[in-house]
């Protein structure tokens, strides 16, 4: 952030700031959007899995063969978001471009020299985008900006957001990349390239979040052939346009399911979270946001919560597996 810049308003998280006390930038930045956006994320998932979402945002028709291109274009989705989020402003976009950037050459690194990294408070020998400092300072600008979004909403979808949410990107975001990350544990264009080369699973998987893959050529071609030396195989990926998207999700999925991702992020980054810890983030956000209840109605446990994010953690192997350097168990 420039020092003429303005730094976004923060609003009150008594109990998440002191959640977060001690803890590196990068997770804190996590922590504190998962534990705030949650139930925003069951909301929306939920309203795309019935019908509402549609309805509400009455998206603009899109070439399917432009809609497959948003498979390869993960900076454009990000830029879409922190703009919906951010009022339409785009002064956080810079910051968020960077630190994607910043992201995207960490992943790069090998195991150790990552680990090496993140132990120390102060910018490493190699040429990474940005500086430690001003890493932080940007991680807490943007953190504000999207928490003071989700925070203060008492409608999901503001009248700024509905016209953002019309964009493709950010269809895009809410119908496949968000559902592939949390239901699948990996990326868009990673089922879409599995797909490709014939992952069945993966494919019914895909048409079921997004019936444009049809559109892909490749797609369209490997289905040809199977039509021709396997029907079976044919007919049951043709069978995957009547299934539902998703089952409807529950709260207690979702955080089990975000707080296994941040338990496996903090492990990676050589700063370990306990489940328990992470319990006492969603309540932490739950009484930041005058909730009553911060897991389900049903699942109130440390111990329940500890079980659901262990099987959670699991099925996050194979997406960690690629940042860590390491082939699946």
């Amino acid at each position: 952030m420039s020092k003429s810049a303005k730094p976004a308003q923060s609003i009150p998280t008594p109990n998440l700031d002191a959640w977060c006390e001690g803890r590196p930038p990068l997770i804190r930045f996590l922590a504190k959007l998962a534990a705030l956006a949650a139930n925003d994320i069951v909301w929306g998932m939920n309203t795309v899995q019935d019908g509402r979402y549609h309805k509400m945002t009455n998206p603009k028709t899109m070439d399917p063969l432009d809609w497959i291109e948003l498979y390869h274009r993960p900076r454009q989705i990000t830029t879409a978001i922190v703009q919906a989020m951010d009022g339409g402003d785009s002064a956080n976009v810079t910051q968020v471009l960077a630190i994607w950037d910043y992201l995207s050459r960490i992943a790069k690194m090998s195991k150790d020299h990552r680990q090496r990294y993140f132990t120390r408070p102060f910018r490493h020998a190699m040429d990474i985008p940005i500086p430690w400092d001003q890493l932080r300072e940007q991680l807490n600008s943007v953190a504000d900006t999207l928490i003071n979004s989700v925070y203060n909403d008492t409608d999901p979808l503001r009248q700024h957001e509905i016209k953002a949410f019309k964009s493709p990107e950010m269809q895009f975001f809410i119908r496949v990349t968000v559902p592939a990350l949390l239901l699948y544990n990996t990326l868009p264009d990673q089922m879409l390239e599995s797909a490709r080369k014939g992952d069945q699973k993966t494919l019914r998987r895909l048409i079921r979040l997004d019936k444009n893959v049809f559109h892909d050529p490749v797609i369209r071609h490997r289905m040809a052939e199977w039509e021709q030396s396997n029907p079976y195989r044919y007919r049951k990926v043709i069978a995957a346009l009547d299934l539902p998207r998703y089952p409807k999700q529950r709260e207690m999925h979702i955080k089990a399911t975000l707080g296994a991702y941040l338990r496996n992020a903090a492990q990676l980054l050589n700063c370990p979270i306990a489940s328990p810890d992470i319990h006492k983030l969603f309540d932490a956000a739950a009484k930041d946001r005058s909730q009553t209840n911060i897991i389900d109605t049903r699942t109130k446990s440390a111990e329940t919560f500890r079980k659901a994010i262990a099987r959670q953690r699991a099925k996050w192997l194979s997406f960690f597996a690629h940042w860590a350097g390491q082939k699946k168990a």
